[in-house]
């Protein structure tokens, strides 16, 4: 079924919105890092292609990084995790830069509570 979007002027598909009020009640009632599971369930069921690609993507990074640790020939940099951009928007639409800094030390509990966006072995 489509819904009227009466800011964009279109058509949208009502799940959207009915996955955009479940969230907005979770972020309400729940803790942060269940809502980001119910954020990554979402974006998982209603893009299975872009799930199954990225779980190829994050493979072949594995496969091509020269060490346990992912880092670069020079060691300047080091690929710890790839999470796609659509899931970070949604997260970043429910919680602002104080609530969710999406820093460091975040980074190591989002790679250790979700271990398929990792891509070094060792964190």
């Amino acid at each position: 079924m489509k819904v009227f979007n009466s800011i964009s002027n279109s058509l949208v598909d009502s799940e959207i919105y009915s996955a955009a009020d479940l969230l907005v009640k979770l972020r309400n009632t729940k803790g942060m890092w269940e809502v980001i599971d119910e954020v990554l369930n979402i974006w998982h069921k209603n893009h299975p292609k872009e799930w199954k690609a990225h779980l190829i993507d994050i493979k072949d990074l594995r496969d091509t990084r020269k060490n346990e640790f992912a880092s670069t020939k020079d060691k300047s940099l080091r690929l710890v995790l790839d999470i796609p951009e659509k899931i970070i928007l949604m997260i970043r639409k429910l919680y602002d830069v104080q609530e969710c800094p999406m820093d460091k030390k975040w980074m190591l509990k989002f790679a250790k509570r979700y271990p398929n966006m990792v891509v070094a072995e060792k964190l």
